[in-house]
C-alpha cells in the first residue's frame, strides 16, 4: 500500500494504493499486541462477591451481550497448562469442538479453516497454519484498509498547514509499516508496562508459579525505565544499561522460550537504541497517534468526522483478514489462547460504579470479556439502545439461569434464587424508559 501525503501548497490528489514486494531488509518481529486505549484498560478481576455467580459458567451460561456460550475461566487455564495449542492442528481443533458455540464469528471462521486444514495437514502446527494464510489475507487486509486510508487523506486536506505536515509524517511511518518496511519508533514506557501486563495475563492463566514470578519481576524492573525516549533522543548510557540487562534476565529466566515477550523485549532494545525494525500496522495506535493531530484543530466537526473514519479500519474482531495478520507473529499457545479468551465468562456491573451501582452480587450479569471491556462505563440503556438484539440475548441468559434455579444449582453454587428477579427488575429499571426490556420469568420455581 502507498498512501500519499497531502500536498500543502497544491490542489490534492490521491492515487490507487498499491500493494508492493516486502524489501530483504533485517527486521525485528513485533509482538503483535495492541496499544493501549481505553475499552483495553478495562480489568477483569475477580470480585469475591460475584464467585457464587462465576460458579454457573462450568453450566453453559449464553453471554448477556451476544449469542455466544461464555468459557469459565477455569477451562482455559487447564488448556494453557496442558499446552493443547502447542499440539499438532488435528489434536487443537478436537480441543475447540466443545467450545465451538462459545467462539465470536470472527474465530469461529478461524476454527473452521483449522478444520479444514487438519485433514489435508494433520501435523501441522496451529502458528505454521497462520503463517501459510499471510500472503493471501495481506491482500485482502490492503483492500478492506485503501479506500478509508483514502477517505482520511481527503478530510486531513481541509487541516491547517501546521497538522497536515504533522498528518504527512504520521502516513509516512504508516505507509512504511504497511509496505514492511523497517522503521524507527520512539519509545513509551506506558506502552511497554501494558503490552507487558497483557502478557503477565496470559501467563497467568497457565497458573504456572515459576512463570509468573519471572514476568512480576520484569514488569517490576520495567517500572525503573524512562518515561519516553523520543525519536530524536539519543538514549543514555542508563537506558542502554536497563534494556541490556532486562534482556538478560529474561534470558536467564524459566520464560525464554516465551515467543511473545522476547519479541516485546527486541522490538523495545530496537526503539530504545534507535534500530530501525519492522513494526506492524497497529489500528489503535494508529487512531491515538491521530487524535494526538486532531485535537489541535479549531474545526470540532472534521476532528470528529476524522477520528470516525479512522475507527472504520477493520479489526481482529470484524475481519478475518486483521485477526490473521495480528495473530501471525505469535506462538501457538497464543494464539489458541487468543482464540478463546474474549469468550472467557465474566462478572459485568449491571449498574456501572460510575452510575452508583455497587460491587454486591445483585448488581452483577455474566459477560465475555469482549463485551464487559467494550462496554466500560456506558449505560445499560446506551448499550441496549445501541445494540437492540441485546433485549434476546439477555431474556437468553436468564432462561438459562432459571434452568439451573430450577433444578437446584444455584444451591450447589451458593447462590439466592432470588438473584434472578432482582436482576430482572433492575434490568427493567435500568434499560430505555421509552421501551423498557421486560424480562420474563415465569417458569422460575420456588
Amino acid at each position: 500500500m502507498n498512501i500519499q501525503p497531502i500536498n500543502i501548497y497544491n490542489s490534492f490528489n490521491t492515487q490507487n494504493l498499491i500493494l508492493r514486494k516486502e524489501k530483504n531488509v533485517p527486521k525485528l518481529s513485533s509482538n503483535g499486541v495492541i496499544s493501549p486505549l481505553k475499552f483495553d484498560t478495562v480489568t477483569f478481576t475477580s470480585v469475591a462477591n460475584s464467585e457464587p455467580l462465576k460458579k454457573l459458567l462450568k453450566f453453559g451460561i449464553p453471554d448477556f451481550y451476544s449469542d455466544i456460550i461464555l468459557i469459565d475461566s477455569q477451562d482455559l487455564e487447564t488448556l494453557l497448562r496442558h499446552k493443547a495449542f502447542s499440539k499438532p492442528i488435528k489434536s487443537i481443533v478436537r480441543t475447540l469442538k466443545p467450545y465451538e458455540k462459545s467462539l465470536f464469528p470472527v474465530e469461529k471462521q478461524v476454527y473452521r479453516l483449522m478444520k479444514r486444514t487438519s485433514r489435508t495437514k494433520p501435523k501441522m502446527s496451529l502458528d505454521e497454519f497462520l503463517h501459510k494464510l499471510v500472503p493471501r489475507h495481506s491482500k485482502l487486509l490492503l483492500k478492506q484498509q485503501a479506500p478509508i486510508f483514502e477517505k482520511l487523506s481527503k478530510l486531513a486536506a481541509n487541516m491547517p498547514q501546521e497538522q497536515i505536515a504533522q498528518y504527512n509524517k504520521l502516513i509516512e511511518v504508516t505507509d512504511k509499516k504497511l509496505r514492511k518496511e523497517p522503521v524507527i519508533l520512539s519509545f513509551s514506557k506506558k506502552e511497554f508496562l501494558y503490552k507487558l501486563e497483557k502478557i503477565e495475563e496470559r501467563i497467568k492463566q497457565k497458573g504456572n508459579f515459576q512463570e509468573i514470578y519471572y514476568i512480576e519481576k520484569i514488569i517490576k524492573k520495567a517500572k525503573f525505565f524512562e518515561k519516553d525516549i523520543g525519536k530524536a533522543k539519543k538514549p543514555t548510557n542508563k537506558e542502554v544499561k536497563q534494556i541490556y540487562n532486562l534482556q538478560k534476565y529474561f534470558e536467564n529466566s524459566k520464560l525464554q522460550n516465551d515467543k511473545e515477550l522476547d519479541d516485546l523485549l527486541q522490538v523495545t532494545k530496537a526503539r530504545i537504541l534507535k534500530i530501525p525494525f519492522e513494526a506492524k500496522f497497529k489500528r489503535k495506535a494508529f487512531i491515538h497517534d491521530l487524535e494526538k493531530i486532531t485535537n489541535q484543530l479549531n474545526d470540532t466537526k472534521l476532528a470528529h468526522k476524522m477520528i470516525q473514519t479512522a475507527r472504520e479500519l477493520p479489526t481482529s474482531k470484524d475481519s478475518l483478514s486483521a485477526f490473521i495478520i495480528k495473530e501471525a507473529d505469535r506462538s501457538s499457545a497464543q494464539i489458541g489462547y487468543d482464540l478463546l479468551a474474549d469468550s472467557v465468562g465474566s462478572a459485568d456491573h449491571l449498574i456501572t460504579a460510575k452510575a452508583g451501582g455497587d460491587s454486591g452480587i445483585y448488581n452483577y450479569i455474566l459477560a465475555s470479556r469482549r463485551y464487559n471491556s467494550e462496554r466500560a462505563h456506558s449505560k445499560l440503556e446506551t448499550v441496549i439502545d445501541k445494540n437492540p438484539k441485546i433485549r434476546d440475548y439477555s431474556q437468553n441468559q436468564i432462561n438459562r439461569l432459571i434452568d439451573l434455579a430450577n433444578c437446584g444449582i444455584f444451591k450447589i453454587c451458593g447462590l439466592s434464587v432470588s438473584y434472578i428477579q432482582t436482576i430482572a427488575k433492575k434490568i427493567h429499571k435500568f434499560s430505555p424508559s421509552n421501551n423498557p426490556l421486560n424480562i420474563d420469568t415465569n417458569k422460575l420455581k420456588y
